[in-house]
């Protein structure tokens, strides 16, 4: 770990340490930096306290040995019906076909217009759903 650690990494991982071992690197730096930084001291005691006091006031309910395996049955069994992830594009498609059909029916213009046009709208305005969703992390959840 760096040796100039802040103060607000030194509290991460004092918080870190109550859900998993830190390395020794870790808790080097951890002790280094609480040895000449009085907040971030105070700040591990309080943690530690608070700790404590939760341990002492909270015990935690025995499991049947079996309660994983009945869990994982009971998260798939009510596991919502999911669509997948190209399920949008083909609705899209879908609407788009339709709407290309009744155009070409109703407007005034050449069917073959109506259509070319038509499909070249759709396209541009897929791509350019396609080329947002490139800066979104998960566009679909």
């Amino acid at each position: 770990m760096d040796e100039t650690m802040d103060c607000q990494e030194t509290e991460r991982l004092i918080l870190d340490a109550f859900e998993r071992p830190l390395s020794a690197a870790e808790r080097e730096s951890v002790a280094e930096h609480c040895s000449h930084c009085s907040a971030c001291g105070r700040f591990a005691t309080v943690q530690s306290e608070v700790d404590q006091r939760l341990r002492r006031s909270i015990t935690a309910p025995a499991l049947n040995i079996a309660f994983p395996k009945l869990l994982m049955k009971r998260i798939r069994q009510t596991r919502g019906a999911t669509l997948p992830a190209w399920s949008p594009d083909v609705a899209y498609s879908i609407g788009a076909f339709v709407s290309l059909i009744a155009s070409s029916m109703v407007l005034p213009f050449r069917p073959e217009t109506v259509l070319i046009l038509g499909v070249s709208i759709c396209v541009a305005a897929y791509l350019l759903q396609s080329l947002i969703f490139v800066f979104v992390d998960e566009p679909y959840d």
